[in-house]
């Protein structure tokens, strides 16, 4: 900024008067310049916008002390009125600006909302369309005129306008949200959408809704179908289930009935011991076809009823034998259960067949339980133990032969406890399939 008579006037905010500019050392800098013109005096007045000073007006005279104070004074009005004339210029030049600027922004939102290929729909307090971008003509194939001043109600069925109705209070309590919706298309089809709604306020009154739709009816007619073709393949295997089953539980009958001609004892216990190992997987089945999980069964449920049929196959005096059974509720694999369902058979006959010789008194104690990560299945009794000079893992018997080979099927280790009596403890964690 400048150190002569504007400058000094812009920096101090107060009129400066130069009387005689031949002797005034301010402007020597132009005074040279001033005298070609044939000025003498001046007279600077500050510009002030606010209370701030922000530019600067000279008036040059042809004579010296051309401006007495009456004259300074008028001058001085007069800058103050061009200052405020300035002001409502520039403010109305602001204003315009930003007018422009709202025009323009106005101008890139509607293009911007029609081009758009999402559905946009704007509704009033009373739910009556105030706006629809061509996108969502598109979806419900209606025209501008058609659904313009029309009730957002009229383009659903009845069976979704109380929906629709508690979603629109939602939006005058200010709650936004996203959520599907089904309209009714002109030729009466069904459109599926995604809603994402949004509540309009103006001087904080709620004066309607904007809604952004997507159209997914196409997905959900794929959902449909993948839902009818899973619920084909439940009933599909519901039935391999209860054929499996009921073609074991043939087979049972089947050697039950063929052990009523066996006269030799270990024949017909052989006999006796394959019925029960096709009801055991028979079992499982049942349980399978009755569950709404077609691929796991509650093990312990099953334990529980396969123990109780083996007790009424094997123990004629109830009163000789005591069943301690401690299973937890565990949801294991069809993959799983069969070969564990098979050990369980086979340990349990064993011990209620051999355990208790000449109406012995005893205990069997069976558990499930997991424990760090792992399955453990315990199965023991209080009965003559096995001999020592048997090897378990190592044996001309059927049952633990088969007891041996289904734990490595599922990846299980077997131990044999003889210190009171017989026990088998088998840990194992189930396979992923």
């Amino acid at each position: 900024m400048g150190s002569g008579p504007g400058g000094n006037a812009i920096k101090t905010g107060n009129t400066i008067v130069c009387r005689d500019i031949n002797t005034n050392g301010t402007f020597s800098p132009w005074r040279e310049e001033a005298k070609r013109h044939g000025f003498s005096s001046l007279i600077v007045l500050p510009l002030k916008m606010d209370g701030e000073v922000y530019g600067a007006m000279g008036i040059y005279a042809d004579e010296i002390d051309a401006f007495d104070p009456g004259e300074v004074k008028l001058l001085e009005e007069l800058s103050n009125d061009l200052s405020f004339g300035l002001k409502a210029m520039r403010a109305r030049f602001e204003k315009e600006k930003v007018e422009i600027a709202l025009r323009e922004s106005e101008a890139k939102f509607r293009s911007f909302i029609e081009t758009a290929e999402e559905g946009v729909w704007i509704i009033d307090e009373k739910a009556k369309t105030n706006y629809v971008n061509d996108a969502m003509l598109k979806i419900l194939g209606y025209t501008r005129n058609e659904m313009m001043g029309h009730s957002f109600f009229e383009f659903m069925d009845d069976e979704n306008k109380n929906y629709a109705k508690k979603k629109l209070e939602r939006r005058k309590k200010g709650f936004g949200e996203k959520y599907d919706f089904k309209f009714i298309h002109k030729n009466g089809s069904s459109v599926w959408t995604i809603i994402s709604a949004k509540p309009l306020y103006k001087n904080n009154k709620f004066i309607g809704s904007l809604g952004m739709l997507t159209d997914i009816t196409k997905r959900k007619e794929m959902e449909e179908e993948l839902k009818k073709s899973l619920n084909e393949k439940e009933m599909l295997l519901k039935e391999i289930h209860h054929r499996v089953k009921n073609n074991l539980m043939v087979i049972s009958s089947l050697l039950n009935l063929q052990s009523n001609y066996i006269k030799n004892k270990e024949d017909f216990d052989m006999f006796r011991e394959s019925q029960n190992r096709a009801k055991s997987m028979a079992l499982i089945h049942e349980l399978l076809y009755r569950s709404d999980d077609l691929k796991s069964i509650n093990f312990g449920d099953y334990m529980g009823t396969l123990i109780k049929d083996l007790f009424n196959t094997y123990i004629n005096d109830p009163s000789h034998l005591k069943l301690n059974l401690d299973l937890q509720n565990i949801k294991l694999d069809i993959n799983t259960s069969i070969p564990l369902g098979l050990i369980v058979n086979e340990l349990v006959s064993n011990s209620m067949k051999y355990a208790f010789p000449d109406g012995r008194e005893g205990e069997i104690n069976i558990s499930l339980k997991t424990e760090d990560g792992e399955y453990i299945l315990i199965v023991g009794d209080n009965g003559v133990g096995i001999r020592d000079d048997i090897d378990f893992r190592n044996t001309d018997s059927l049952g633990l032969q088969l007891v041996n080979n289904l734990t490595q099927q599922i990846d299980g280790e077997i131990e044999l406890n003889k210190k009171h009596g017989t026990e088998f403890i088998i840990k194992f964690e189930e396979a992923s399939f």
